[in-house]
This record gives C-alpha cells, structure tokens and sequence, in this order.
C-alpha cells in the first residue's frame, strides 16, 4: 500500500522549458511548493549565504528561468520565477506555476468560440500563446505538455479584445464544469469527473479532527437559474422540508437548455440538507496516510470515513489544493483542501437562505 511518508527536498534554476540547468539551489532554509485546482500554485526556496549558489544567482531573472522542485527525487513542481529577492542574508525566490504566463498574455480579437468547453479552453490558450509580432516559439511550453481531456459539456462563449487576460478567461470557463490544473510542466484540462481516486482516508490520517455537518443552509427544493438571457426553474415544495428557494446567477449561461440543465442539478444535489464531512481547509496529513504524493493531484476524487462522531459518515471529496512546507523546525508539512465532490462541476452562485 501506498504511503504519504517523510520527504526529502531538493531545489535547482532552469533556463526556461527547464532548458539548460542555472544551478542546484544548496544552503536552503525554506522551501514551499503546491497544487491548486483552477488556478496558479506557487512555490518558493529561500537559501543562505552559506553555500556555493549565491554567484550564480546574480544571472538568475524573472520569466526567463524556472525553479524547479524534486521530492525524494521525484519532480514535483516547476515554474517561472517571478519576483526573487535579494538579501543581505538570503535570497528567496517565489516562482508560480505556468498558468502565470496565461496570466500575461491578453485577449487580442473579438471571439465567439463554440464545443466542447475542453475544446474553447484549448483555443483561448492557443490565441493567447500566439505571439502577435512574429515568428516567436512557445517559450511557455504549455502547449507542448498539454492534456487535453473532452468535459462532455457543448457550449459557446464569447470573447472581447483587449478587456481581460487568458487566465482570467480560463478561470471564468472553470467555474463550471470544466476543471484545470498544472502538475509539473503538464497541463491537464478536464471535465466533472474526477482524474482518478485515491485510498479511503480514516480520521486517523488527519492531525486535525474532522467534524460532521448538516448542511441546511445549502438545501434548496426550488431552484431558479438567471442566465444572460434566459431563466429556468425546477423542483418546488418538498413534502418533508416545505420550500426553500434559491436563485442562482451566471451572466456565462446563454441558452435554455443549460440554465434548464443547472436548475435541476441544484435541486438533484441540494434537494435535502446535505451530510458532509468538514474537513478543515490546509489540514495536514499523517506521514503513515495511505497515499503517495503523485497521488494528490486536484482533481482527485478522495474517499474519507469519518467514525469518531455521532453520526458516522462516508463521502467522496475531491482534492482542489496541496501545500508542501518543509522547515528546519518543523520538518515537512502536506496539508490538503478538500471539497464535496461537487467541485468539480459546479456551476453558479446562489442567492437566498440565511448565509
């Protein structure tokens, strides 16, 4: 069986594209590095004066090399680097996953893209990698490593130019049913279903107590959904609950069937207050926790079995964020994000009930 264990770190500078090696980061005194669903993680290493990098780094720039990360020599992470600082004791060095770059390349023309959302996400990032003055390579190598994994959900989106970035675009498309993460330098792109499952984890393999919760507040027997231009309304008076409405808003929505569609997801998910299990946000793991590190990708469906309270509970979450931290003190700390598995497809923002 698979086990979280113990990690040992080790950090080096690449030209980008993780070209040609800068150099091996050594004297290191901090070092962080994640997964985030839907978004950039970040990573950084802050190293001493002690050891034999610090002349090299004085070649070391923002966009143009990447910090990449190894654990028990398996690599973890890499990125561009985007703002080192420079101390008299120490230099640290934030870098952010390779969606940085999306976040710095505009939308250029006027775009009305329609299919698969796996499909639009792939041709948004296309227009944005395209350099608009030439002949240029892809000096981001997201297309090169990307994944591209059809959601099974048609749509159609229009674009404006020069009013927003790619990324920004890219996570207004992951709002809903369409997830994104970055692991390493691939970019994977995918529908509802979650990318894979991990081990159940019990409370043991938490250092944090997991609690239950009725979740009322999140039930709702009639849902309405405002689109741009369209409403859609399902469900009504529940029987055993009486009537609890929401309305649901997302100006992204623009045919009736999909607002027809969303409505009645709410109810099919929320039509009774949910059980969940509250697992706390950033919660570390056990290092004896019956998973592996390449395991903990966001995205991945995570099986946890709560018994240590009053209404015993078995539910699939998904994994949407992971935090590595490794300290002198404090050794290395994998915390985790979990959310109920709707996560992964949910669609709108809820107006109603008492927040």
């Amino acid at each position: 069986m698979a086990e979280l264990g113990c990690g040992e770190h080790k950090a080096a500078i690449y030209d980008r594209c993780e070209g040609q090696k800068l150099v091996d980061l050594d004297d290191i005194t901090a070092l962080s590095w994640g997964r985030a669903l839907d978004t950039y993680s970040s990573a950084s290493v802050t190293v001493g004066r002690a050891g034999s990098c610090c002349d090299l780094l004085t070649n070391m720039r923002s966009w143009r090399h990447e910090l990449v990360i190894w654990r028990n020599n398996r690599q973890v992470w890499s990125g561009p680097i985007v703002r080192p600082v420079f101390g008299a004791g120490e230099t640290t060095i934030p870098a952010r996953d390779r969606w940085a770059w999306l976040d710095f390349r505009a939308v250029r023309a006027d775009m009305t893209l329609t299919g698969d959302l796996t499909d639009i996400a792939v041709r948004l990032i296309e227009h944005g990698l395209t350099h608009p003055d030439g002949d240029f390579d892809d000096e981001t190598c997201i297309l090169a490593f990307l994944e591209a994994i059809p959601s099974g959900v048609y749509g159609s989106r229009d674009f404006k130019a020069l009013q927003s970035m790619v990324g920004a675009e890219l996570r207004n498309l992951t709002r809903g049913p369409l997830n994104a993460t970055f692991l390493g330098r691939r970019l994977v792109l995918f529908g509802p279903k979650p990318l894979s499952r991990t081990a159940m984890l019990q409370d043991k393999d938490f250092m944090d107590e997991l609690t239950v919760v009725e979740d009322g507040l999140s039930a709702v027997t009639r849902a309405y959904v405002a689109g741009q231009t369209v409403t859609a309304t399902a469900g009504g008076t529940d029987p055993y609950y009486g009537l609890l409405e929401q309305i649901y808003q997302d100006q992204t929505v623009t045919t009736q069937f999909d607002a027809q569609t969303l409505a009645q997801a709410q109810v099919d998910t929320n039509g009774w207050p949910p059980l969940v299990i509250s697992v706390p946000d950033g919660v570390q793991l056990a290092p004896d926790a019956p998973v592996d590190i390449d395991e903990l990708v966001p995205g991945t469906e995570v099986p946890v079995w709560s018994s240590r309270t009053c209404r015993e509970v078995n539910q699939n979450l998904v994994l949407t964020k992971l935090d590595v931290t490794v300290s002198p003190d404090q050794g290395e700390r994998v915390a985790v994000t979990l959310a109920p598995g709707t996560a992964l497809s949910e669609q709108l923002t809820g107006s109603g009930g008492v927040g």
